[in-house]
């Protein structure tokens, strides 16, 4: 960050700031895979899960534009079936289809998670509802 002072930084007067959230643009955006991170833990129910996030990095210049942002990305998490009896992926009829469907965009139906990062994509993006506020959300992932 270089001229950023951290330690001056509380103490400084500041301007006036944006009070308007910018959601990313409702439709098809190109993107790649910039990042994979793994969560998991157990509910208050005792009920164990896991949770991918996929990080996907919209490359596509009009909504660079229409966000004034030279990066915009947009985490998704795919819960995760996990067999009990082996702690890998379920793989059963219906089990982790996101992730298989996000695993066939990139051309990668096996072999390791990591190897998505990088991929080309499409991602459809649409606007939902939380807590009074538009969220952008990853409705659909396609091969680029």
């Amino acid at each position: 960050m270089g001229i950023f002072d951290p330690d001056s930084f509380l103490n400084d007067e500041q301007e006036e700031l944006s009070t308007e959230r910018v959601v990313i643009p409702a439709g098809i955006h190109a993107a790649f895979i910039e990042a994979l991170d793994i969560k998991d833990g157990t509910s208050q129910s005792g009920v164990e899960w896991a949770k991918l996030n996929v990080k996907f990095n919209i490359t596509e210049p009009a909504v660079l534009a229409e966000m004034e942002r030279d990066k915009v990305v947009l985490t998704e998490g795919y819960m995760l079936d996990i067999d009990e009896a082996t702690g890998r992926l379920a793989t059963g009829k219906g089990k982790n289809y996101q992730l298989g469907q996000l695993r066939a965009a990139c051309e990668k139906p096996k072999g390791p998670l990591s190897e998505l990062v990088g991929c080309q994509v499409l991602i459809e993006v649409k606007h939902r509802i939380y807590e009074g506020a538009p969220q952008a959300a990853v409705k659909s992932v396609t091969r680029a």
